[in-house]
């Protein structure tokens, strides 16, 4: 199977609400190579009326102290974990 095949399977199981996320995340990949193509990404986000449930909220909070303890990693790092 090539990776382009891997690819539509997983965005083929993707949960309902998770389709618009990848959709743009996938159209930022795509521009990425027609200069910086992150202020046309976030000009084409809707603006999230939903408030945070809890959990959210919590896991948000963690994370900024996780940030702030000096425990994130750069993006590079990251990357290379994740292969």
């Amino acid at each position: 199977m090539t990776l382009r095949e891997q690819l539509h399977r997983v965005v083929d199981s993707l949960p309902e609400a998770e389709v618009g996320a990848a959709l743009k995340f996938a159209e930022y990949l795509r521009d990425s190579g027609r200069g910086d193509p992150l202020p046309r990404w976030l000009s084409g986000l809707e603006e999230d009326q939903e408030d945070l449930s809890a959990e959210e909220s919590r896991r948000v909070d963690a994370a900024m102290q996780e940030v702030e303890r000096g425990e994130a990693i750069p993006w590079e790092q990251a990357k290379a974990r994740l292969g």
